[in-house]
């Protein structure tokens, strides 16, 4: 079954698809409705061969719901569907996940390793001035950027890339307040 929320596009010229899949984030893969009733989520992987590296990988996107019943759940499915792969892996996606939650605690303590450098090297991709609590989703006025983050890019503990640059989308698309989402989007490039 296909599902927009996530999905993962490749360059076909520089990657070549060797498997994929998909499941649900929730009790049972099958059913779209989480641990308890929420919006359908998913993650979406793909088995992908570089061929200007000559390597294969696993590149993954998933968005997490933010019902806080079903974000630790889904990290710990993640964590226990994702181990069974031996080639590195990178992880993108909306975890709905702060850096101090359990879920994320899950994620980059037993399969992967952050990508974010801290704030002296972040890129903003910008055109107009911003606050870095724009940054934020507005769940908690309290906090700023970046205990905030929840768009996460992650890579698995034996994956071979560094971080090239690390960056934050606060481009205004339809007028002062036209971000895309109401958290900012991660760019992450990696070598």
């Amino acid at each position: 079954m296909r599902f927009v929320d996530p999905i993962l596009l490749i360059d076909p010229k520089r990657f070549e698809l060797i498997e994929e899949d998909s499941f649900w984030l929730g009790k049972n893969p099958k059913f779209p409705l989480g641990w308890k009733l929420a919006f359908p989520r998913r993650l979406q992987w793909a088995e992908l061969h570089d061929k200007v590296r000559h390597e294969n990988f696993i590149f993954v996107g998933t968005h997490f719901d933010n019902n806080s019943a079903n974000k630790t759940p889904s990290a710990e499915l993640v964590n226990h569907y994702l181990q069974r792969f031996n080639l590195p892996i990178l992880f993108a996606g909306d975890t709905n996940l702060e850096p101090a939650m359990k879920g994320y605690n899950l994620l980059t303590q037993n399969l992967f390793a952050n990508t974010f450098p801290g704030l002296s090297k972040i890129k903003f991709y910008k055109n107009a001035d911003f606050k870095l609590s724009e940054a934020c989703a507005g769940q908690n006025p309290n906090q700023i950027f970046p205990d905030c983050r929840i768009d996460h890019v992650l890579t698995s503990h034996n994956s071979p890339w560094k971080v090239k640059s690390w960056g934050i989308d606060f481009f205004r698309y339809h007028g002062r307040k036209g971000f895309a989402s109401d958290h900012r989007a991660v760019i992450v490039e990696l070598e």
